[in-house]
């Protein structure tokens, strides 16, 4: 999902290896991406001020790109001032009590999140061309490694999931050379 809002709407890392070249595809896709998707979706799987604040940031950030598009770039720095302060107005209302009964629930928040995050990859499907049903059957994968990087997020923490999240994108990558 992230790799599609950042660079445009190539299909698979073939496509980005043509579009941007190997370099720029490489940054994409095994270093960028991975580190946006897990901030996004396995942040706040672990609740605490800072995770949900991170993940408010990142989606509304993407949510204002995606919905406006090149009218934002003339204003970046308004956006950013504005996300930074939807993200803290919205944390505010968290408390570490309520954060540390949300950890009583994690395994709910590492499906939820692995949901999520299989369901955003529809975006990688030409839908013009198929009924979003039919591309439904494929993103189980994303769900089944959606829901393992929650587990691994859960039990070894944040940077140890980005590697195995950049270490699979690296495997899509190099097939994309053959």
């Amino acid at each position: 999902m992230s790799s599609e809002l950042l660079v445009g709407n190539p299909k698979n890392s073939s496509d980005f290896i043509k579009n941007y070249g190997a370099l720029g595809a490489f940054v994409i896709l095994v270093l960028k991406a991975p580190l946006i998707e897990e901030v996004l979706f396995r942040s706040w799987v672990i609740p605490s001020k800072l995770n949900i604040f991170s993940s408010i940031l990142i989606f509304s950030y993407f949510l204002i790109v995606y919905l406006f598009n090149e009218k934002i770039h003339n204003n970046i720095i308004l956006v950013n001032i504005w996300l930074v302060i939807n993200g803290l107005f919205i944390s505010s209302f968290l408390d570490r009590e309520m954060c540390s009964r949300a950890c009583n629930y994690s395994n709910i928040f590492i499906i939820i999140s692995g949901i999520i995050f299989g369901v955003s990859h529809l975006i990688n499907f030409d839908l013009s061309k198929c009924q979003w049903y039919i591309c439904v059957p494929y993103i189980f994968p994303q769900i089944f490694s959606g829901i393992i990087f929650g587990i691994v997020r859960y039990k070894y923490g944040f940077w140890y999931v980005v590697a195995v999240h950049s270490m699979i994108n690296l495997t899509s990558f190099l097939a994309g050379f053959f």
